[in-house]
């Protein structure tokens, strides 16, 4: 049988840039938002062609606040639409698996499976492949407010929410926190910045939080930059969880295909 090459990293290199772009671009931009000294808004060139008039000083605060929710709704929507990508390219990679060992290609074929929604992608991966994440929910409500953003301007329409008249939005973070003999607990930028002695056998933990968000119907969704971290963190983690579930999958396809030749040899 001939060498079959999987080239894993072309495979996930969607979403791999679109983590490091995201968090560039957003940490980029955020900053530049909350920068008093950036004053300059207009576009360089020596045509130098304007679109809006002179503003007041209010105004452009007003400019540079509009700036940064742009930049923050911008990284969501950055993050699930090469999401999406990364999943069209390991369905196709496990169709070209399957096919290269001869197995029957059931279920979805690649074009149509281009056309479904994140979540049912999700969903299609684990049930024909075994390829799953434990944070489908998650990424099932970022793709709602990714949807919303795109087509609503963040405001929250009934087809966005998923529980009721609200559009929850989930994600995971994860919470660094010190922990004294007694019991009691603090953030660990609370015990940097106001100094906190730790007494000995004071503890140093971190913990993963479920995060929810809740946005009724005809609401503006709003992000934080803090959001922004958990939702990388979340979507991180779960491109790790279909990395390793493909890595599984690829040979128990050479153990099936084996085990089938075996049972088909003469005895």
């Amino acid at each position: 049988m001939a060498d079959y090459t999987i080239e894993l990293d072309r495979i996930f290199e969607p979403i791999s840039r679109s983590i490091t772009r995201t968090s560039l671009c957003v940490g980029l931009g955020t900053n530049a938002a909350n920068d008093t000294r950036l004053q300059e808004y207009y576009l360089p060139g020596p045509a130098q062609m304007r679109f809006v008039p002179e503003a007041t000083p209010e105004q452009l605060d007003a400019h540079k606040a509009d700036f940064g929710k742009w930049v923050l709704d911008n990284g969501l929507r950055e993050l699930i639409e090469a999401y999406a990508i990364c999943l069209d390219q390991i369905h196709e990679e496990c169709l070209r698996v399957d096919s290269f060992f001869g197995a029957t290609v059931q279920g979805t074929g690649a074009a149509e499976f281009q056309r479904y929604g994140l979540y049912r992608k999700l969903l299609t991966l684990e049930e024909n492949f075994g390829i799953t994440t434990d944070a489908k929910k998650h990424l099932s409500s970022l793709t709602n407010a990714r949807n919303c953003l795109s087509h609503r301007g963040g405001v929250v329409g009934r087809r966005d929410c998923n529980q009721g008249d609200c559009l929850i939005l989930k994600y995971r973070k994860l919470r660094s926190f010190a922990k004294q003999p007694s019991g009691e607990e603090f953030d660990m930028a609370t015990v940097i910045l106001e100094r906190i002695i730790l007494r000995e056998g004071a503890q140093i933990m971190i913990q993963r939080q479920e995060i929810e968000k809740s946005f009724v119907e005809g609401s503006v969704i709003h992000l934080g930059p803090e959001d922004i971290q958990g939702i990388l963190w979340t979507v991180y983690q779960s491109a790790v969880d279909l990395r390793q579930s493909f890595l599984a999958f690829v040979p128990a396809r050479v153990e099936a295909n084996n085990s089938s030749r075996s049972s088909q040899e003469p005895k």
